[in-house]
């Protein structure tokens, strides 16, 4: 059912979008297009994965899980194969997460990299979109309305994260939910908690992650730029780390098809709302869904060799 939902609500959303675009001023844009920007932008969003890798492998490291960088490669690209090709961006998380307990490794080592990525990542987005926010000079109720907003989530999320951090309030927490540690449930929690905690409370270390969020989400705001300059939109790149984490936001929730639909409306939206006109909004938003696509194919490649090997392996046993 919940599949089904979002299918319906990323057809709608994309119905919505198509119907209000003048769409010989979008074909205009995407007929301007430079022969550079597409593959730019493919290579930056492959490099988004490779820093990926690198956190993940950094993560995994303080649990003890002897995985090379190279070994997580595969893994990371199929999983972010699934997140854009099936109706879920967190189905990435989830064959990461099943990756590693598979290989015996406990709830613990399985989980917390994962969501300690997607916390400090969140975190870390809505940092950069604050910062451009407090430089953001215009008049727009839209945009002051979502700066607002960032801000205001932002704040709750540091709150969230001093809660997990900080021994003093952690520990009372931990040991009252130690009274139900018999189910296994409360038990799992528990571990992927402390180990969250173990991150949270090393200053360096989510600075570390911080500073390779940082660079991913750069990567992904000169990727939405190299796009704009490709079609001739004349935005400055400040227009660009004010809204472009916004959008990555939005195409994070998990209510639609690997962001498909929730992602194109923030986009023309928000790059309309700082001035952008809205054929180019709408072709950025457009040339981003193929850029998004083609990088994740080695995850396509990865998955089916690795299906083609467990075939002929049980074709040999058998």
């Amino acid at each position: 059912m919940k599949v089904i939902l979002k299918v319906a609500l990323s057809i709608v959303l994309l119905s919505l979008v198509a119907r209000d675009l003048e769409w010989p001023a979008v074909w205009n844009s995407l007929s301007r297009l430079s022969w550079w920007a597409l593959p730019l932008a493919i290579v930056l969003q492959v490099l988004t994965f490779l820093i990926g890798v690198f956190r993940w492998h950094m993560l995994l490291s303080l649990q003890g899980v002897p995985y090379s960088l190279v070994q997580l490669i595969r893994p990371y690209f199929i999983g972010a194969f699934f997140s854009n090709f099936l109706p879920s961006t967190t189905g990435g998380d989830a064959y990461r997460i099943y990756y590693v307990h598979s290989e015996r490794h406990g709830p613990a080592a399985a989980f917390s990299p994962v969501i300690t990525e997607r916390i400090l990542g969140l975190a870390t987005l809505l940092l950069i979109a604050s910062t451009g926010f407090a430089f953001y000079s215009g008049i727009n109720l839209t945009i002051n309305q979502v700066g607002y907003t960032a801000a205001s989530f932002l704040l709750g999320l540091g709150l969230f994260l001093a809660t997990l951090g900080i021994p003093v309030i952690y520990w009372p927490m931990h040991r009252f939910l130690e009274r139900w540690i018999k189910f296994k449930l409360i038990a799992g929690f528990l571990q992927v908690g402390e180990a969250i905690h173990e991150y949270v409370k090393r200053p360096t270390l989510v600075m570390k992650i911080i500073i390779l969020s940082g660079s991913m989400h750069f990567c992904m705001i000169i990727l939405f730029w190299i796009l704009g300059r490709g079609v001739g939109a004349a935005m400055p790149i400040t227009s660009y780390v004010l809204t472009v984490p916004l959008i990555l936001v939005a195409a994070g929730l998990p209510i639609s098809i690997g962001g498909l639909g929730v992602r194109e409306a923030t986009a023309i939206t928000l790059f309309s709302a700082v001035g952008m006109q809205e054929a180019n909004a709408a072709a950025i938003a457009i040339l981003f869904v193929p850029a998004l696509l083609l990088a994740c194919l080695p995850g396509l490649i990865f998955f089916h060799g690795g299906h083609a090997r467990s075939g002929r392996s049980s074709q040999w046993h058998g």
